[in-house]
């Protein structure tokens, strides 16, 4: 066994000795089993086809058909939702990720981002790797990686783009393809409704447009929640052109 330390509760991280461990001159951080444990991941068995969320945590009054869950139904009649294809989640939103994100996103706990290294690259080989996920006449490069931006006040108050860090851990070089102006309403403060029926507070970066021309885009964010933000990220990436547009974020909430 390794004694590494917890990057959440600072205890003692006991890591089995195995193959890829003795391979590994260092072990990466990460969380110890006890605070892993209160982790909600999603089984993709029983996750909606379109925003990936745990269809077994759907409150009672919002059913789903088809394994589409009653959101999903609703974004596929409208407009918006073509250019978005689908979206990967990894955690549904409890109180231990609460705590997480918490520090990660707020207090400048960005080393945090490492404990879902592991997870987050086998979401990431798994949809790459999948032709069914992809559709058979995507492009044969993988896709190509787009954080969600920070308008500039928000990034300047953070430091960093919690979006940026999840990117970086998967292969290949991010591409910030989206821009999104300063001067707008923090997404968190709106209601769902006013989230759903803003102005798309997006742009396309015209100088990067054509590293998305005919290409497979992989959005990344930390969480989705109604989908309004990824749905306007997709929407404002459909003028570059690319084969497709889908999503994996660290958390449905």
């Amino acid at each position: 066994m390794n004694g590494l330390i917890c990057l959440l509760c600072g205890s003692e991280r006991r890591e089995p000795l195995t193959f890829r461990t003795l391979l590994s001159p260092e072990n990466p951080p990460g969380f110890c089993r006890s605070c892993r444990d209160r982790l909600l991941p999603i089984p993709g068995g029983h996750s909606c086809r379109f925003c990936g969320r745990d269809l077994r945590l759907v409150p009672e009054g919002m059913p789903s058909k088809d394994q589409v869950c009653a959101d999903c139904l609703l974004w596929q009649s409208s407009e918006e939702s073509r250019a978005f294809g689908k979206n990967t989640a990894l955690f549904s939103y409890n109180n231990q990720m609460k705590d997480i994100m918490k520090r990660f996103k707020f207090r400048g706990d960005a080393v945090l981002v490492e404990g879902f290294r592991q997870e987050f690259r086998a979401a990431y080989h798994r949809i790459s790797g999948r032709r069914r996920f992809f559709s058979l006449k995507r492009a044969p490069d993988p896709p190509v990686i787009v954080p969600m931006p920070l308008s500039p006040e928000r990034l300047k108050e953070r430091g960093y783009n919690q979006a940026e860090l999840l990117a970086r851990l998967l292969p290949g070089t991010p591409v910030p393809a989206l821009r999104r102006p300063g001067g707008q309403q923090k997404q968190s403060k709106l209601h769902r409704h006013d989230r759903l029926n803003r102005e798309n507070p997006f742009k396309l970066d015209q100088s990067l447009a054509a590293k998305l021309t005919g290409r497979s885009v992989l959005l990344i964010d930390d969480i989705y929640t109604t989908g309004a933000t990824l749905h306007f990220a997709a929407e404002a990436l459909r003028e570059a052109g690319p084969v497709q547009i889908h999503g994996l974020t660290l958390i449905h909430g």
